[in-house]
C-alpha cells in the first residue's frame, strides 16, 4: 500500500485494510442474498430490512475507523511530544487524551492547538463532517433514522445526497454506493492526516 519513498504510519495502513475489508465483505453480503425475515417498521426502530441493517453496521464500523485512527494519531502525536516522566504527568497525558477523544469538535481543536494540525483542510472534510458523520450519528443515535436535532437542519437532504444517502421519512437509506463513498471519503481524510501527522514529527 505504502507508496516508494514514503513510509505510512503503521494505523494509516491498518486503518486502510480494515476500510477495505469492510466495504468488500460488505459487497460479498449483498451478491449472497439471505431469507428475509419482513418486520413491520415501527418510527423510532430503525430499518427492519436485514440489508439495511447490515450497511447501517458496516457504515458505522468504516466511521468508528476513522474516529480510531485519529485518536491513534493523536495520541502517537502527544507521546512522542512528551516524556511522561512522573506519574502525575502520565495521568494528566492520559486525561487529556481521553478528553480529546470525546468529541469531532474536541479532536479538531486538540490537532489544532496541540499541533497545528487543521482537520477541516483535509481534502473532504465538508463530506465527512457534514455527511458522514451525520449519517453515523442517525445510526448510532437514531437507529437508522435522523434525531430530532438533526431534522431540524434544513439543509441535510441535500448534504446527504452529496455523498449518495438517500433519506426516505427521516430515515437513512443506504445503498451499496453509499458504503463506497464513505470508504472513499474515508480513505482521503486517512491519507491526508498521515501525512499532515509525519511532517509535524519530522
Amino acid at each position: 500500500m505504502s507508496t516508494v519513498g514514503q513510509v505510512r504510519l503503521i494505523q494509516t495502513e491498518t486503518s486502510l485494510m480494515l476500510l477495505q475489508q469492510v466495504l468488500r465483505e460488505h459487497l460479498r453480503v449483498l451478491t449472497n442474498p439471505t431469507d428475509r425475515l419482513r418486520l413491520n417498521h415501527l418510527p423510532g426502530f430503525g430499518p427492519t430490512d436485514p440489508q439495511q441493517i447490515r450497511a447501517c453496521a458496516d457504515y458505522l464500523r468504516m466511521v468508528g475507523l476513522v474516529e480510531a485512527f485519529t485518536d491513534s494519531v493523536y495520541q502517537s502525536l502527544v507521546e512522542s511530544a512528551a516524556s511522561a516522566s512522573s506519574e502525575v504527568v502520565t495521568r494528566a497525558l492520559d486525561e487529556h487524551l481521553v478528553a480529546s477523544s470525546l468529541s469531532w469538535r474536541n479532536r479538531r481543536e486538540a490537532f489544532q492547538h496541540i499541533h497545528g494540525i487543521l482537520l477541516p483542510r483535509s481534502p473532504r472534510w465538508k463530506d465527512l463532517e457534514g455527511g458522514v458523520l451525520v449519517v453515523r450519528n442517525a445510526i448510532a443515535h437514531g437507529l437508522g433514522e435522523l434525531t430530532r436535532k438533526q431534522r431540524r437542519k434544513t439543509d441535510i437532504y441535500q448534504r446527504l445526497r452529496q455523498i449518495n444517502v438517500r433519506l426516505i421519512d427521516g430515515q437513512v437509506r443506504l445503498e451499496e454506493d453509499s458504503l463506497r463513498v464513505c470508504a472513499e471519503i474515508s480513505r482521503s481524510y486517512i491519507e491526508w492526516l498521515d501525512a499532515q501527522s509525519r511532517s509535524v514529527v519530522a
